[in-house]
């Protein structure tokens, strides 16, 4: 997924997600398909960005950021301009 030619952040690269252990490869796939879902439908519905994100997603964002570290990654960077994470996640 590339919004620019301009590389925000470090490229999540098949040697550093082959780093991962299986736990968190999961999550990174699972994070991921989710998103390209939610993006698919917005442009199928003709949803202007921002994007608003599912409940799930927005977790699972959280999960990203807290948890893996993700704000480094720039898929994560990308995705933050395409949808309003800055909703609260409880």
């Amino acid at each position: 997924m590339k919004l620019s030619k301009i590389q925000i952040g470090i490229g999540l690269t098949k040697q550093i997600y082959n780093s991962f252990s299986a736990k968190e490869k999961k999550f990174w796939n699972d994070f991921f398909v989710l998103s390209e879902k939610e993006i698919k439908m917005a442009k199928e519905t003709a949803d202007t960005m921002p994007l608003i994100p599912s409940e799930r997603l927005k977790k699972m964002y959280k999960q990203a950021i807290e948890k893996y570290d993700g704000g480094k990654y720039c898929h994560i960077r990308q995705l933050e301009a395409m949808f309003d994470f800055n909703i609260i996640v409880h």
